[in-house]
């Protein structure tokens, strides 16, 4: 309140005491003029306008109320006059009036986003985790004043610092941090996400691109819905789960993984916004691990498909499909896109390829003698016999009654992808059904009860004897060799033997510990007679006639006749 003056010749009002006094300082006796009770107001705002209002002495309400239409600094003239007969003025004053509100609270980068609210002052931005990244934040006042002429309403809270018109925020880990600026009524929000998409496919982030995921080609049949292996199989072509549309009871060889995003917040604060989940040609990707939705179709899911971050996590799941070039040469990429905020997973598809079976050897004539000749022995009336035939305890080259077949069988495959990594072997795989016959003189032939359906048949892994070679060579070849598969059977002579064998031969693929069929079948067959011929038994010219190296089988129609 201001100070009165002295206002009349003979007395002044005193504020202090709230009364009328004479100049002299004697108490009035009585208001000798009310009209000194009156007190007038001025008030010019400094936009152009002013008002004035009357109060009496006693009267608190000496403030006057105004709006202001724009934002600003205004001088504003107060003039408190005090009527009396002479009419005097007591007081004149001014000062400033600041109007700030809050402009803008805005990041230095980052992507704007629509976070739904419908809210102008509130505003979302995403861009991707940045190692040592750092985001700016800054709030601008209106009108665009210094830190210190701010008001003491002016607020900044969130993020790293305490300037009142700047904060910092880390983004090298996936958050949501949330800064808020206000002054008075006027306020701004503004979110910053941090954001990571992630592909979880069992191998850790330092180790998604580098070894990467091993996956095989999906060859085997695991709902056994394509040919079996039986004697009489049928005519359709084996192409393996990779091409079956519907895997009853789900497939082993497929790959889980599933694709998320960081931080959580986000996929309720930006729920529309979207993932795309993209994929090489090698590999295709599923919904479900038998290929086929609740409706019964297909639940293949594609490359480029987007997902809403409120559809997340996704489960999926990885099937391979054809054979790597190079190493690490497919992507599996999940894609934040309003940020491009990305994370991939490479993957590496083994595939084995057979290029054929063929004789390890030149046909041998019936003359032959080499390696070929089971000699009679006098012992046993010159028969021949598939265990020791002379029974001195050893079985061999050296025995000569003990079968030997020179014409050995090599199956060759083509690995792809070039080059081999020291954390998967390749082996190769066989499955035999085949029936075995002897036959005394002109009697008729006896079916051996070893004669089997399909058994497995691990052929012999044994490099020290050359007959497998798991590690590819210069040229990406991988090659087994090995007899066509003699029958066995008690100790029994006899005067002519023959075989007919079948044959499924494949190669697995050791990835993690776990074994997978990488390559199609082959399918060959041998068919193998011994006759006497001079005092020996050989393996006859029409015998290797017969081996066939085609894809076909042999059907034994009478089983017991060969």
């Amino acid at each position: 309140m201001l100070a009165w003056e002295e206002c009349s010749d003979c007395y002044h009002w005193d504020l202090g005491q709230n009364k009328c006094v004479l100049n002299n300082g004697a108490e009035c006796e009585a208001d000798p003029d009310p009209q000194c009770r009156q007190i007038k107001w001025t008030y010019t705002f400094g936009d152009g306008t002013s008002t004035i209002h009357y109060t009496d002495h006693d009267d608190t309400d000496d403030a006057a109320g105004h709006t202001y239409n724009g934002f600003g600094i205004y001088t504003v003239t107060v003039k408190v006059e005090r009527i009396n007969v002479s009419g005097c003025v007591a007081h004149e004053a001014t000062c400033k009036v600041e109007t700030v509100k809050v402009k803008s609270l805005l990041p230095d980068k980052g992507i704007e986003v629509n976070d739904g609210d419908n809210d102008p002052n509130t505003k979302s931005f995403v861009l991707k985790v940045e190692e040592t990244g750092k985001v700016t934040v800054t709030a601008t006042p209106e009108p665009n004043i210094s830190e210190s002429e701010l008001p003491d309403c002016w607020s900044l809270t969130g993020g790293d610092g305490s300037s009142k018109l700047q904060r910092t925020v880390d983004i090298n880990v996936p958050a949501k941090t949330v800064l808020e600026c206000t002054c008075g009524t006027s306020s701004k929000t503004t979110r910053i996400y941090a954001v990571k998409p992630n592909v979880y496919a069992g191998k850790s982030e330092e180790l998604e691109e580098d070894p990467g995921l091993y996956i095989n080609v999906n060859w085997d049949d695991d709902d056994d819905d394509g040919w079996e292996p039986n004697d009489t199989p049928p005519d359709a072509v084996y192409t393996g789960d990779k091409d079956d549309p519907n895997i009853e009871g789900g497939d082993s060889d497929f790959r889980y993984f599933m694709t998320d995003i960081a931080p959580e917040s986000i996929k309720t604060d930006l729920n529309d916004t979207e993932v795309s989940i993209t994929f090489g040609g090698n590999v295709k990707v599923w919904e479900t691990t038998t290929k086929l939705n609740a409706e019964g179709e297909s639940s293949a899911f594609s490359s480029g498909t987007n997902i809403k971050l409120a559809d997340l996590p996704k489960n999926l799941y990885l099937e391979g499909v054809s054979g790597s070039s190079e190493f690490k040469d497919v992507e599996l990429k999940a894609t934040y896109l309003p940020c491009d905020a990305n994370d991939i997973v490479k993957i590496t598809v083994f595939e084995v390829t057979l290029t054929g079976f063929f004789g390890f050897g030149d046909m041998q004539a019936d003359n032959d003698t080499s390696f070929s000749a089971w000699r009679a022995s006098s012992d046993h009336d010159g028969k021949i016999s598939r265990d020791d035939a002379n029974a001195d305890g050893i079985k061999g080259d050296n025995d000569p009654c003990c079968m030997y077949f020179r014409n050995c069988m090599e199956c060759q495959g083509t690995v792809k992808p070039s080059g081999v990594s020291d954390q998967v072997t390749f082996d190769f795989v066989r499955y035999r059904w085949g029936k075995w016959w002897i036959k005394f003189g002109e009697e008729a032939w006896e079916l051996k009860d070893n004669s089997t359906p399909w058994t497995f048949d691990d052929p012999d892994d044994n490099p020290d004897l050359s007959d497998e070679d798991q590690e590819p060579s210069e040229t990406n070849h991988i090659y087994h060799i090995d007899g066509p598969g003699w029958g066995k059977w008690s100790r029994q002579w006899c005067d002519y033997f023959a075989q007919k064998v079948n044959f499924r031969e494949f190669v697995n693929v050791e990835i993690y510990g776990v074994n997978y069929q990488c390559s199609d079948y082959y399918k060959w067959h041998s068919q193998i007679y011994l006759k006497p011929y001079e005092g020996e038994y050989r393996v006859t010219r029409d015998s290797m006639n017969k081996q066939k190296l085609e894809s076909s089988w042999i059907i034994v129609d009478d089983p017991n006749s060969p």
